[in-house]
């Protein structure tokens, strides 16, 4: 089971294979409706929770995101969480340059919205 998007100029790269350990979403968010945009993923998510391998990682490697992105992210946030506290196997990811406060800081509020835990990394 796979779900892969293209990156456009408004809308991130998306490269899930339940069948790989690293599902990838990498680029710009800002698409005039997100939650249309990231609704094919919410069901490939519902779809696939059973059939993800083993320590599973979600990479968020987003350069910059709008705020109805915004709202469509921490929607995808919860779902894998949902699946982290029912058993699921899996890691949130979150990467960000040094010089962007922004979507540090962005990551770190999603990270204590949901009680999840989140691998911080610096790209």
């Amino acid at each position: 089971m796979t779900l892969k998007k293209e990156p456009t100029q408004s809308s991130p790269l998306i490269d899930f294979d339940v069948r790989k350990q690293v599902q990838q979403i990498k680029g710009v968010s800002i698409p005039v409706d997100a939650f249309s945009f990231y609704k094919d993923i919410y069901e490939f998510l519902d779809q696939g929770k059973d059939k993800f391998i083993p320590q599973t990682e979600f990479h968020f490697d987003i350069n910059y995101f709008n705020t109805s992105s915004s709202k469509a992210l921490f929607a995808l946030l919860q779902r894998i969480q949902e699946q982290v506290a029912s058993g699921a196997d899996m890691k949130i990811v979150w990467y960000y340059s040094d010089d962007d406060d922004f979507m540090l800081e962005s990551g770190e509020e999603f990270q204590s919205l949901l009680s999840a835990q989140f691998d911080f990394r610096k790209n």
